[in-house]
């Protein structure tokens, strides 16, 4: 399995856990294997026209994704991936979501 470590701001969203576990695959096929599981993890992993969030970082064993193929880096057995929300102003939009962003 992967372990997808939550940002503790998003731990609401998944009944309070701090790693979820998802069979191995592309960054979008393991975290949308996440959101099968939490489907509140939606609301803070996807935009509402399906987009992974543009404010969010990933790191898989601690490697940013951008130089691993980005949504497409593979995600083997074993391995940790890493979400980091980035700092962003404020809007009703991103106040209503249950992350927290």
């Amino acid at each position: 399995m992967v372990k997808i470590k939550i940002p503790s701001t998003w731990r609401s969203a998944c009944h309070s856990e701090a790693i979820v576990q998802v069979p191995p695959g592309s960054l979008l096929q393991v975290l949308q294997a996440a959101v099968e599981l939490h489907p509140a993890l939606g609301n803070c992993l996807f935009t509402p026209a399906g987009e992974v969030h543009p404010a969010l970082n990933f790191f898989i064993n601690q490697e940013h994704v951008r130089y691993l193929g980005g949504l497409q880096a593979s995600a083997q057995e074993g391995d940790e991936i890493y979400i980091v929300p980035m700092i962003t102003g404020g809007s009703q939009e991103m106040a209503a979501s249950p992350c927290g962003r």
